[in-house]
């Protein structure tokens, strides 16, 4: 009976102990979710101030203004010139007595192209040894293309020693003067000279003397050249080689100085004969024009002469013997 009773009470326990861990329990209170504000809407940036593009405003041309397109020819009518010419644009003065305004346009080249107010002008060419002026007028109506007549003449050198042979390439002593009737070119006023195998030159139209030096050859010839006149001339020297040697009676060079001096065969109204070159040393070869000449020899007190011929395109050979009595000469 007893144990009936504990058992009871122990089940009646175990039932009650649920119930009161139940009612122990705290309640939990209801969990609130934060609420997410509402998103503003996103702000628009800025508008970009206008931008205002800077207007180019573009040189006016007065009226009357023009562009002017100058060239040059040596006479009226001619082919162009293609070199460069010194062009030179000043304002025209009407007052001869004061000195000329500062050039408006200043260029070299064969053409000159220049945008000037309505007025007049002085156009200036310089080509080489001629220049011209010419007046210019600029406006409604006017001509915008003019051609300078240069009255010049062109002349262009070179040298062969034969017919047969190529253009001298090595230097050559060009000498220009104004020609001159009835006076040597050495007496005449003298223009210019110029080194080179080949030159050019323009100049006023006009005659004109050239002097042509080449090792020991010295040509003259005179050249007339009208303006307008496009000249190439060739001077063909129609030479031949000279080999000059001295010896003494043992065949070899002397011990005094030689000096050669090698004259025209033929003599000069006045009764002598022209010299056409002198030299120093026992060998000498150089180049000499088509002629009949004498070559006389000096050492010491010999004096020795040698007459001999040069044709074109064939060398010639003088051997000279000196001696103090009978000095003899080879040619060939």
């Amino acid at each position: 009976m007893r144990k009936s009773v504990w058992s009871l009470f122990v089940a009646f326990a175990l039932a009650i102990v649920p119930v009161a861990s139940k009612a122990a329990t705290p309640a939990t209170p209801a969990t609130t979710q934060p609420t997410t504000p509402a998103k503003k809407p996103a702000a628009k940036p800025p508008a970009k101030p206008a931008v205002t593009k800077p207007v180019v405003t573009k040189p006016v041309v007065t009226k009357g203004d023009g562009k002017i397109r100058l060239d040059a020819a040596l006479r009226p009518g001619g082919k162009l010139v293609d070199r460069p010419i010194e062009w030179t644009i000043t304002k025209a003065s009407k007052d001869a007595t004061k000195p000329p305004e500062a050039p408006l346009v200043k260029q070299k080249g064969p053409t000159v192209t220049a945008l000037l107010a309505a007025g007049d002008y002085t156009v200036t060419a310089k080509l080489g040894f001629q220049e011209v002026s010419e007046p210019l007028s600029v406006g409604p109506g006017k001509p915008t293309h003019k051609t300078v007549d240069l009255k010049a003449g062109y002349l262009h050198l070179s040298m062969v020693p034969t017919a047969a042979s190529a253009k001298i390439a090595t230097p050559i002593t060009w000498e220009l003067y104004q020609y001159s009737r009835g006076t040597a070119a050495k007496d005449s006023p003298k223009i210019t000279a110029v080194t080179a195998p080949q030159t050019e030159f323009w100049v006023p139209g006009g005659s004109y003397t050239i002097r042509a030096i080449y090792e020991k050859t010295t040509t003259e010839i005179v050249i007339p050249l009208p303006a307008g006149t496009n000249y190439d001339y060739t001077i063909n020297l129609y030479g031949g080689r000279l080999t000059l040697t001295a010896v003494n009676a043992r065949g070899v060079a002397p011990v005094d100085e030689v000096k050669w001096e090698i004259v025209k065969a033929i003599p000069a109204a006045t009764g002598t004969r022209e010299t056409v070159t002198q030299l120093i040393g026992p060998s000498q070869d150089f180049l000499m024009r088509e002629g009949k000449y004498v070559a006389i020899a000096h050492s010491a007190a010999i004096t020795y002469e040698i007459p001999f011929e040069i044709k074109s395109g064939k060398p010639t050979r003088v051997k000279a013997t000196l001696k103090t009595v009978g000095s003899t000469a080879a040619v060939n």
